[in-house]
């Protein structure tokens, strides 16, 4: 979930704590409830749906792109402790993907089975993190500069919206 809530707007710390309880405890309890069988069974493969975002902060979605970067940590984690079992966790990281959530977006948007092909090839090819479309390209550049996007990502917000920000 993605309350799209900046981080001094009215409703703020309730949608940080939704956004958490989804994006990163719905991640936990997922791995909770299916990691010990494939430990038992020593194989399976989890894959975990994460974000661009949670390598590189969004203004004004920061609770959604911190609950993708808790949720990153968390498969990292989960990586290192299942891998001696065979089980494997991959991350996969899209920008932004044509789903409901992104109706309002107005920007280039991978589509829905260009992320499913990604994530069949990863799981076939044993990739442990794999960022489709236009991520893949982000994720070059997040590697050659990462500081670079985060300062691009701020320049985009409206020039109203940095007014605000500077005088705040």
């Amino acid at each position: 979930v993605n309350g799209h809530v900046g981080l001094f707007e009215d409703g703020a710390a309730r949608w940080a704590r939704h956004e958490i309880e989804v994006n990163y405890l719905g991640a936990l309890n997922m791995l909770r409830a299916f990691g010990p069988a494939m430990r038992q069974r020593h194989e399976g493969t989890v894959v975990q749906l994460l974000s661009f975002t949670a390598l590189v902060n969004v203004p004004l979605m920061a609770s959604y792109c911190a609950s993708k970067a808790a949720a990153h940590s968390l498969i990292q984690a989960a990586r290192a402790e299942l891998a001696p079992f065979g089980v494997r966790v991959c991350g996969v990281f899209p920008r932004i993907v044509d789903t409901a959530m992104a109706t309002h977006v107005a920007t280039a948007k991978t589509s829905p089975q260009e992320v499913a092909l990604a994530v069949i090839t990863a799981i076939a090819t044993g990739v442990d993190e794999v960022y489709p479309g236009s991520a893949a390209v982000s994720h070059a550049a997040f590697i050659a500069a990462p500081k670079a996007l985060e300062r691009e990502s701020g320049s985009r917000l409206p020039a109203t919206t940095r007014n605000l920000l500077a005088r705040a």
